[in-house]
């Protein structure tokens, strides 16, 4: 089955177009207007950190046939179920 580690490197929010509001070439319309006061440098989600640290990406698309994603899903259980007794 392949997977490899990880998802993303961290969450959206700590992504550098965040941290620095660099939405549309640095400037951030809704902040300017005074719509929103958010500010991403102090935002902390700890479990969607957990998350995308102990999470595994396994790759599906529509090119693969029924009895190949049934044959992903068997494997993923197989693994998890070792696992998880």
């Amino acid at each position: 089955m392949p997977a490899s580690a990880g998802y993303i490197p961290v969450p959206l929010y700590g992504n550098p177009v965040f941290q620095k509001h660099g939405f549309f070439a640095g400037r951030w319309p809704l902040k300017e207007m005074g719509l929103t006061a958010m500010d991403y440098t102090k935002v902390a989600c700890p479990e969607a950190e957990a998350i995308l640290k102990a999470g595994i990406r396994v790759t599906l698309h529509e090119g693969m046939s029924e009895e190949y994603v049934l044959s992903l899903a068997a494997a993923f259980r197989k693994v998890t179920s070792h696992y998880t007794t």
